[in-house]
C-alpha cells in the first residue's frame, strides 16, 4: 500500500513514481510465492526497470498507471483472484500493446 500511496503523490517527480512503481511490481512478484516467477523477475529486474522507466514519463501515463495499480492492489487486497488476475492481465496487455514500438525499435507508441 505504501508504494502504491507514493505513486499517487508523486505525479510530478518521476523518479520517485517510477522508484515506487519498481518496488510495487517487486513486492507483487514478492508475494506470488511462485519461485519461478521470482527467478525470472530477478534476472529481467534491471531490464524491466529501465523498460518502466522509458515507458511511464509523462503525468498521463503515471495516472494511467495509478489507476490500473490502484485496481490490482484492491482486488488482491480483497482476496479476490479472479478479479486480481483481470487487472493484472489488463495492465500487461495495455502496456504490451501500448508499448510494443519501444519493443520493437521504432519508439513511436499508439495514440
Amino acid at each position: 500500500h505504501l508504494f502504491l500511496t507514493v505513486m499517487e503523490t508523486a505525479a510530478d517527480d518521476i523518479r520517485t513514481f517510477s522508484d515506487a512503481d519498481f518496488a510495487f511490481h517487486t513486492t507483487i512478484v514478492e508475494f506470488s510465492g511462485n519461485s519461478i516467477l521470482k527467478a525470472i523477475y530477478s534476472s529481467l529486474g534491471p531490464t524491466m526497470r529501465r523498460f518502466m522507466d522509458r515507458t511511464c514519463n509523462n503525468r498521463q501515463d503515471i495516472e494511467r498507471n495509478c489507476v490500473e495499480h490502484r485496481r490490482i492492489y484492491e482486488a488482491i487486497s480483497s482476496g479476490n483472484v479472479e478479479k486480481a488476475s483481470q487487472a493484472l492481465r489488463a495492465h500487461l496487455v495495455y502496456a504490451r500493446r501500448h508499448h510494443e514500438p519501444l519493443i520493437s525499435g521504432s519508439e513511436t507508441p499508439p495514440d
